[in-house]
């Protein structure tokens, strides 16, 4: 049995993955967020990153966007920021994308355009099941997420590496 290892716990959230038959990943309270591969043989769960899950959502291209309440390292907070993970059938692990050449932030954080940081804990976050939409540079718009009054799309560059850019700011 999967569950064997989640005795009665909280699911804030949970996805699958497009790319990958079988790969799921889940947002517990106050036991991060984690994930599992069903197939081809059913795998415990192994935690991605700990604290309070908040949000675990696949995207088409394969990509996993997950963040927590917050996880510091070195008094720099990281875990309530947007991050990269991509499946590595190889390892049968979810490896951070490097977009920051230093931890924490190298840590899949994915950049805001012109900042040196990423963006923390938003509001809402959603995919975009069909990425027709690109940005002046032809990157296709990924996930959309709402942050106070701004509205920001993550898009894929051509060596598809993400990143947010702000699209606009809503009236209060």
């Amino acid at each position: 049995m999967v569950n064997r290892q989640l005795p009665n716990l909280q699911i804030n959230g949970l996805t699958a993955s497009y790319q990958t038959s079988g790969l799921v990943a889940t947002c517990l309270m106050d036991n991060g967020n984690e994930f599992t591969s069903l197939y081809p043989t059913p795998v415990p769960w192994q935690l991605k990153d700990g604290g309070d899950g908040s949000r675990v959502l696949f995207l088409r291209n394969g990509h996993l966007l997950h963040f927590n309440n917050t996880t510091p390292w070195n008094n720099i907070e990281y875990g309530n920021r947007v991050r990269d993970a991509r499946w590595d059938p190889a390892s049968s692990q979810l490896k951070d994308e490097q977009y920051f050449p230093n931890p924490p932030l190298s840590w899949g954080v994915i950049p805001l355009d012109g900042t040196n940081d990423g963006l923390g804990f938003p509001n809402d976050l959603e995919i975009v099941n069909d990425p027709a939409w690109k940005n002046a540079q032809g990157e296709p718009m990924w996930a959309v997420a709402g942050k106070d009054y701004q509205l920001y799309g993550v898009f894929a560059g051509a060596s598809g590496g993400l990143h947010w850019t702000l699209l606009g700011k809503i009236p209060a």
